[in-house]
């Protein structure tokens, strides 16, 4: 038995480097990263990925040692394989495409959630069935800002429906408790033009949660720029008024009263310069900040309706939530919130909140989604008629 490697045998004495920290890590590294291992008490051999391979500049096949002096690349927390490393770590910090087990599927009963969900104002509806399928979800995390006299942060996380682009907030806590149940999913020119087509709409969501966020702490700053203010013009007010009143008692003229008037302007010039530091120093800017980005895809029933407006109709699709028990509220597409009740446009039957369902310029009936701009009205002055 001498020849036999420590450990060899059921029982036997193991290497302690088969469980150390570094090298369980490194396990689960390239298994998270889809390659193939395997283990043995003098190293871990791996089948990597190609792209992975080309990304790290490595080949597809690698033993990767933890004993010094035995072959493979050794891996130390001072060698340079971590080094190598590093680039996939910090990008997949930022991005990871995963999808959920689906669990229980509701079957029926779907049109009366619909009857109850989608309230129209101008427009009825036709239930035309329902299907399950894999609906793939953004989340993303944005670091705001509020700078002022004073500096606030927050993290911030918005989420959208990529199928549907109904705002997926109230999912994002039951999609992180089940994370470990998720896999991950590699490759894909989906997943990068979901995030390329979703980018835009993901910042307006995350600035206006930025904008609710800091709100209480916009008001702190107006509160205080209204003390301010306050108390400047009642300081420079009396100057003011005490300098008018000894040009009426001592009934000044000539140079004198010119002096005094010159004093009243300089006054005033004065009051002006402090507001404009005052309003500079109590002024709020708000900066958004990708983080990152979860590409999850989820389990749903997508339950296909028909609007009718009119003459006019259109096919939609709600989805229903599996985790969370409910249709997730269709979005306004002129300002992408959740409106209740609905209205539907005239021309292209689009779902729009009591807001977007009147031009922006002139207050007429319109559609933001159809004219953002503003309507074609000749008294209406939107954007593009201008000069």
């Amino acid at each position: 038995m001498s020849g036999l490697e420590p450990g060899g045998l059921s029982g036997g004495p193991r290497s302690p480097e088969l469980h150390s920290p570094l090298r369980t890590w490194m396990g689960e590294f390239l298994a998270l990263h889809g390659a193939e291992t395997e283990e043995s008490d003098s190293a871990l051999s791996a089948i990597l990925p190609i792209d992975l391979a080309k990304q790290i500049g490595w080949s597809e096949f690698e033993r990767f040692t933890f004993i010094p002096g035995t072959p493979g690349r050794f891996v130390s927390y001072e060698s340079g394989v971590l080094d190598a490393l590093r680039p996939v770590v910090e990008a997949a910090g930022t991005y990871a495409n995963v999808r959920l087990p689906t669990r229980e599927h509701k079957s029926q009963g779907f049109d009366k959630l619909v009857a109850e969900e989608l309230a129209l104002d101008n427009g009825i509806y036709r239930y035309e069935g329902a299907q399950n399928v894999e609906a793939p979800y953004l989340i993303a995390q944005y670091r705001a800002t509020a700078m002022s006299e004073e500096k606030r942060d927050a993290l911030l996380t918005v989420a959208v429906n990529t199928n549907t682009g109904a705002d997926a907030g109230r999912l994002v806590q039951p999609v992180f408790e089940r994370l470990g149940e998720a896999s991950r999913i590699f490759g894909g020119d989906s997943a990068s033009e979901d995030v390329t087509r979703w980018a835009g709409r993901l910042g307006r969501s995350a600035d206006a949660a930025a904008r609710a966020c800091f709100a209480e702490f916009e008001k702190s700053l107006s509160r205080r720029l209204a003390r301010e203010t306050e108390r400047l013009t009642g300081y420079y007010g009396a100057i003011q008024e005490e300098i008018r009143r000894k040009i009426e008692k001592k009934r000044l003229a000539g140079e004198e009263l010119t002096r005094e008037e010159a004093r009243i302007e300089a006054t005033a010039r004065e009051l002006e310069r402090k507001l404009a530091d005052q309003h500079a120093r109590y002024a709020l800017e708000i900066r958004i900040r990708p983080v990152a980005i979860l590409r999850v895809s989820v389990g749903v029933t997508m339950l296909r309706l028909t609007l009718q407006r009119r003459k006019r109709s259109r096919e939609i699709a709600l989805s229903y939530s599996h985790l969370l028990h409910q249709i997730e509220p269709p979005a306004c597409e002129g300002c992408h919130a959740s409106p209740r009740p609905i209205w539907l446009c005239d021309d292209e039957v689009h779902l729009l909140c009591s807001a977007c369902v009147r031009c922006p310029e002139c207050g007429k009936q319109g559609c933001r989604a159809c004219k953002p701009g503003g309507c074609e009205g000749v008294s209406c002055k939107g954007p593009e008629r201008r000069t």
